[in-house]
């Protein structure tokens, strides 16, 4: 477990940032203009927030444990970056109504980049369930 806290640190503290987000969801939720489309206007409600406790929650113990059968991971880093994606465009939508950019709006597109980021480097055997593709240098 200890070899897996160094290899996967960042998901980690991304899964630690989802939990924190949820937090924050449920602490202050309805902030969002009442001019957005109710289907963005959702995203900030306490299901929602509900949502990012939990998947945070899967996401740390996930890849603390290192798991990665039955493409367990790459569910979870659709997931993630799906929720981020949606937050991000109901907030970029609600800033573009008000006229002003707000912090949240930059936290969530930095949120997404290092997801998708983290994505990317990920190994791609992980992503596919563990099954390694056996090649001659194997």
């Amino acid at each position: 477990m200890i070899r897996h806290l160094s290899k996967n640190k960042t998901w980690i503290i991304i899964g630690f940032m989802e939990i924190l987000t949820g937090l924050i969801i449920l602490q202050r939720s309805q902030l969002l203009d009442y001019r957005i489309p109710p289907v963005l206007g959702f995203f900030d409600d306490v299901p929602v927030g509900i949502a990012y406790l939990i998947v945070g929650a899967l996401v740390v113990v996930n890849f603390i444990w290192d798991f990665y059968w039955y493409y367990i991971r790459i569910i979870l880093i659709v997931i993630s970056e799906m929720l981020v994606m949606f937050m991000l465009t109901s907030y970029l939508v609600n800033d573009l109504i008000l006229g002003h950019f707000t912090y949240v709006t930059a936290y969530l597109f930095l949120f997404a980049i290092d997801i998708a980021w983290t994505a990317f480097l990920e190994p791609p055997y992980k992503l596919k369930g563990g099954h390694r593709e056996w090649t001659v240098d194997n």
